[in-house]
């Protein structure tokens, strides 16, 4: 889902985008190992799930705007 957002054109786009591949590397440590950073993972989702509300908001608004 957070993939979604990436594309979303928001003015914190590059935040979205930094915080989502940062996201898809550790998960993706994670299923190769066992990962010894998670509290980096839940770190990391909480930012991207912070930053696709903020998103989602900021659509609805400017739809709602036009």
């Amino acid at each position: 889902m957070g993939l979604r957002f990436v594309f979303v054109d928001t003015p914190w786009r590059t935040t979205t985008i930094a915080v989502y591949c940062a996201y898809v590397g550790v998960a993706g440590e994670s299923i190769i190992i066992d990962s010894d950073h998670w509290r980096h993972y839940f770190l990391l989702l909480g930012l991207l799930w912070g930053l696709m509300a903020v998103s989602r908001r900021h659509a609805n608004a400017r739809l709602a705007a036009s």
